[in-house]
C-alpha cells in the first residue's frame, strides 16, 4: 500500500503494474491513493469451465465476419481464436 500511494503521489501511475487509469468502473480517471480502511482483498484462480470457440480467422490470421468476408485491420492470435 505505501509503495502503490507513494508512486501515484510521485508519478501519477502505478510503477509497479503499469496501471494509469482508475479502472474499469471508472474509464480514463486517474488512480486514487489508497488510504481509507476497511481494506479487503481476496485470492483469484483461474478455473477453465467450458469452451464456446472464437473468432474466425483466415490463415493469414485477419477476422472474417458472418460471411467470411475480411474484417479490415483485425488480427487476431492465440486462444481468442479458438484454435
Amino acid at each position: 500500500m505505501d509503495e502503490y500511494n507513494s508512486d501515484i503521489q510521485k508519478y501519477g501511475v502505478d510503477k509497479k503494474f503499469g496501471r494509469s487509469q482508475q479502472g474499469m468502473a471508472e474509464p480514463g480517471k486517474p488512480p486514487r491513493l489508497i488510504n481509507h480502511p476497511p481494506y479487503y482483498g481476496i485470492k483469484c484462480k483461474i478455473c477453465l469451465t467450458s469452451m464456446k470457440g472464437g473468432l474466425k480467422i483466415n490463415r493469414k490470421c485477419q477476422v472474417l465476419g458472418h460471411f467470411d468476408e475480411v474484417i479490415p485491420g483485425l488480427y487476431a492470435a492465440g486462444e481468442i481464436t479458438g484454435v
